[in-house]
C-alpha cells in the first residue's frame, strides 16, 4: 500500500497547483489528507507487527529499488506516522461536511482518534517497555506525555463534533 499511496501523493501536489476550480482542488487535498491517514495507518500496523521495518516515502522503482531499503528507527516511525496524521487532520473535511454517498471516508475525526491512538501506543510502549525490540529504551517522562497528548486528542474527538453513539 505504500508505494501506492506515495505514487498519488507525488501526483496531487501539482494537480492541485495545476488546477482552476476551487471545488476539484477541495476534492484533491481531501484525496491527499485520505491518503497520509492510509499511509499512517499502513505503517503503524507494520510496526506494531515487527517494530524496525524499512521506510520510504518515495515511488519504488522496482524490486531492486525497494531491496535496497533499510530498516529505520521506530521511533523515526513515529514521529512520520504523527506528521502524516497532523497533514490528513489539517485537510480531512468535519463530519458535517461529508455527503451522504461518502460516508465511510476518512475524517478529520477518523484523523484524531487515529492519532491519539498511534500516542497511546507509543505512550504504553515507553512506559511498559517493548523487550523484542533490540535498542528500545523505556522512559517515564516520555511516556506520560504520550499519554497527555493521546487524552488530548481522544476528548477533541469525544467533545468537539457532536458526535452521538
Amino acid at each position: 500500500m505504500g508505494n501506492r499511496v506515495n505514487y498519488v501523493l507525488s501526483y496531487l501536489d501539482v494537480m492541485i497547483e495545476e488546477e482552476e476550480s476551487d471545488i476539484i482542488r477541495l476534492e484533491l487535498r481531501r484525496i491527499r489528507g485520505e491518503n497520509y491517514f492510509f499511509r499512517a495507518l499502513a505503517y503503524f500496523r507494520l510496526i506494531t507487527l515487527w517494530g524496525n521495518v524499512p521506510h520510504y516515502e518515495h515511488v519504488l522503482d522496482g524490486n531492486d529499488d525497494a531491496y535496497t531499503l533499510t530498516q529505520m528507527p521506530i521511533a523515526q516511525f513515529r514521529d512520520e506516522i504523527i506528521e502524516d496524521l497532523d497533514s490528513a487532520c489539517n485537510v480531512l473535511p468535519l463530519p458535517e461536511e461529508i455527503p451522504d454517498g461518502d460516508r465511510g471516508r476518512a475524517s478529520q475525526v477518523a484523523a484524531y482518534g487515529f492519532r491519539g491512538k498511534v500516542k497511546l501506543y507509543w505512550a504504553s510502549w515507553k512506559k511498559y517497555g517493548w523487550p523484542e525490540i533490540e535498542g528500545f529504551v523505556q522512559d517515564d517522562t516520555e511516556a506520560q506525555a504520550y499519554f497527555a497528548d493521546a487524552a488530548e486528542d481522544f476528548n477533541r474527538v469525544i467533545n468537539d463534533y457532536g458526535l452521538a453513539l
